[in-house]
């Protein structure tokens, strides 16, 4: 049925839309600003919706002079994120992508390559008999220089929705299927730039046994990885290299472009609208899932039987298969060793209480988790410690409604711990956080630093409001780019773009999407977050069905 769908889809609707977007309705002029550079573009996987907006901009550097291709899978991956246990079943998971590559692909007009163009079948049979051998040794994964073990590791848990199970003979299949995966990209990485010397790389991922090799191997030669992100706080915009955002000197160089080091009246008001939309609940992702439910403050207190002559501790845990959240270890290595010790440290501590507030979306996101936060403490933990109270998902508090009962935020990773102290509430962060360096949140280095925050005994950074406002305005407001080459960036199934034809996409017709191409090609000379405020009013293209 779904396979009908997106036929009947493509004929009736994306087809003939595409066809006419994707062409000039009155050639102008191009200035062929980009001439001479090589753009390449690991798409390798055509399923989700981003990838139309991964190809637009491939469109409209093309029209700026670049060259420009576009690497597929081509059906060799044993492994990638399509994969899952979801659809284990699934005879043929490669359905849709093949009719994508097929059918929406060559509307483009942009050079596209399959894995079998860089590599010969021969070459990749060996590979897969390579990833099997590592496997069976428990040898770790290398290729090109590049340490592939923790892309692995993360697409195992991917696979299984963070419920890997014990045994490692029932997932040693799938373990050898993201190894392959993880060999082979890093090794098509390398013979693409001996042969063609790519000036940029541009992607939606850098993480997992597809993309991680192409992030580290042209991040580590040249800095020529470029990453176009959604994000659930804005739906209608783009994340531009969203690693670089946990690298303090981004900031440091958004804010000395700025005449003022304090915020305007105007930008002030942005952010407060901003917060305060999601304070009350009212983000879009929060009402889309359903997250939470409207709760008295009695009958919160009620749920938690909260004691305030304690220390009342709240931890924030974050789903912990997610996004390459593994790069964002710092005092533990991922989540879920963060939740466990941090239990183990406090539980014979009778004038706290410890609160774990396992992520939503473990269990009310599109992709839920089939193990979340709260099973793997109750594993370890069949009888809770006495000081120890989990706040299921289930029962749908408002993060925000625990603030005013917070004596202390903790938090692996996470935007929590940034509005946490914008509410005035010390915050322990032990992983890398976009705030890492700037001196807001304590940030311990050992174990024994840790617990003296936790129990009091150690003083937290001070710091001035201005100058985490101005942070709060960087991260929240201008680090989410305006993207109007969709009329929906996030959570929106793709049925056309918002423009007419190619005219719109040219040099000087649209101000952001100059902006975002000159931060593509030109990284070093251009402070990201300086995105025009507005871009010249055009007829939108309907992109409804």
């Amino acid at each position: 049925m779904d396979k009908l769908k997106t036929r009947i889809k493509y004929h009736l609707t994306i087809s003939g839309r595409l066809k006419s977007q994707l062409s000039f309705a009155e050639r102008s002029e191009s200035q062929k600003i980009f001439a001479g550079k090589r753009v390449l573009i690991p798409l390798i996987e055509t399923s989700h919706y981003q990838y139309h907006h991964i190809l637009g901009i491939g469109k409209a550097l093309q029209l700026r002079g670049a060259e420009v291709k576009v690497l597929v899978c081509g059906e060799v991956l044993n492994g990638c994120e399509i994969k899952s246990v979801r659809n284990e079943g699934d005879k043929d998971p490669c359905w849709n992508c093949r009719f994508n590559v097929e059918h929406i692909l060559p509307l483009y007009g942009l050079e596209t390559l399959k894995i079998q163009h860089i590599m010969p079948a021969s070459e990749i049979t060996k590979i897969r008999s390579i990833a099997a051998k590592l496997i069976s040794e428990r040898a770790s994964i290398q290729r090109c220089e590049i340490n592939l073990d923790r892309s692995v590791q993360d697409s195992l848990i991917r696979y299984y929705y963070g419920a890997v199970p014990v045994d490692e003979k029932q997932v040693g299949k799938v373990r050898q299927d993201h190894s392959m995966s993880a060999l082979l990209t890093a090794e098509v990485a390398r013979r693409i730039d001996e042969e063609w010397n790519p000036n940029i790389v541009l992607c939606n991922m850098s993480c997992y046994s597809t993309f991680e090799a192409f992030y580290k191997h042209y991040s580590n030669n040249g800095e020529r990885f470029r990453q176009i992100s959604i994000d659930p706080m804005n739906y209608f915009a783009i994340t531009f290299n969203q690693l670089d955002l946990y690298k303090f000197n981004r900031f440091l160089s958004y804010r000395e472009s700025r005449i003022s080091k304090l915020l305007s009246d105007s930008e002030r008001a942005l952010l407060n609208e901003f917060l305060n939309k999601r304070f009350a609940g009212h983000s879009e992702i929060f009402l889309r899932e359903a997250y939470f439910k409207l709760f008295s403050k009695n009958e919160i207190l009620a749920q938690l039987n909260l004691d305030i002559e304690k220390q009342n501790i709240f931890l924030f845990s974050n789903i912990y298969w997610d996004v390459g959240l593994s790069e964002m270890a710092g005092l533990y290595p991922g989540v879920i060793s963060f939740v466990l010790c941090t239990i183990e440290l406090l539980k014979n501590k009778p004038n706290i209480h410890l609160y774990i507030k396992p992520h939503p979306g473990e269990v009310f996101d599109s992709s839920s988790s089939l193990k979340g936060i709260s099973q793997i403490v109750r594993e370890k933990y069949p009888q809770l410690p006495a000081n120890v109270t989990v706040i299921e998902p289930e029962w749908k508090i408002n993060t925000y409604d625990l603030f005013p009962h917070i004596d202390l935020g903790v938090i692996f990773n996470g935007t929590v711990g940034l509005e946490m102290m914008l509410a005035g509430i010390p915050v322990v962060s032990t992983g890398a956080t976009t705030h890492y360096g700037l001196g807001f949140a304590a940030e311990p280095y050992t174990e024994a630093e840790y617990i003296n925050l936790l129990l009091g005994e150690k003083e937290f950074p001070k710091y001035k409001k201005e100058d985490l406002e101005l942070f709060a305005y960087f991260y929240f407001i201008r680090s989410r780019m305006p993207f109007s080459l969709v009329k929906q960036v996030y959570g929106a199934e793709f049925a056309g773009f918002a423009f007419e034809s190619l005219d719109e996409l040219l040099p000087g017709k649209d101000a952001q999407l100059d902006h975002l191409c000159n931060c593509i090609m030109d990284l070093k000379h251009i402070v990201v977050e300086n995105w025009p405020v507005s871009t010249p009013q055009k007829k939108q293209a309907s992109n409804q069905p």
